[in-house]
């Protein structure tokens, strides 16, 4: 009974990081939750950037989707475990760059737009750990 109390909390955990990740992107990819006009005259020269950044952790999020709809159907074997704890801590790692940049900014303009953009960068990264930690955790558990 544990085992299926935890199989399930890891896979809700990985739904919810699935979701986070894309809301993100298409936030980043939607000026309208983030701006960055306190760039000035120089907006819309990150607009690659972001939209690359964007378009990573809608991938990374319907990766991780589709892998705990496996988690789900599959009972044998760590392939979507494994899969998933990959993509988790892929998750976690391309929060650093955007997180670093948003510090930096606030400390030079200190807007309400960089503590908005740091929260949702450090809700990822929460969740991406969480679930790498899950992952690992569940992967010592037995099935038999």
């Amino acid at each position: 009974m544990k085992q299926i109390w935890i199989n399930r909390s890891v896979i809700g955990m990985v739904f919810l990081s699935a979701f986070l990740s894309i809301t993100a992107g298409i936030m980043y990819l939607s000026s309208s939750w983030i701006s960055f006009s306190f760039l000035g005259p120089e907006v819309g020269s990150e607009t690659a950037v972001t939209s690359f950044w964007a378009g990573v952790s809608i991938v990374i999020g319907i990766g991780l989707a589709g892998t705990a709809l496996n988690m789900a159907r599959i009972r044998e074997g760590d392939a979507p475990e494994n899969i998933a704890l990959f993509l988790t801590l892929c998750l976690s790692i391309i929060q650093l760059p955007p997180l670093f940049l948003w510090f930096g900014v606030l400390t030079v303009v200190a807007n309400g737009e960089a503590l908005w953009a740091i929260l949702i960068h450090l809700m990822l990264m929460a969740a991406g750990s969480i679930n790498a930690v899950l992952l690992v955790k569940i992967g010592r558990i037995s099935y038999r």
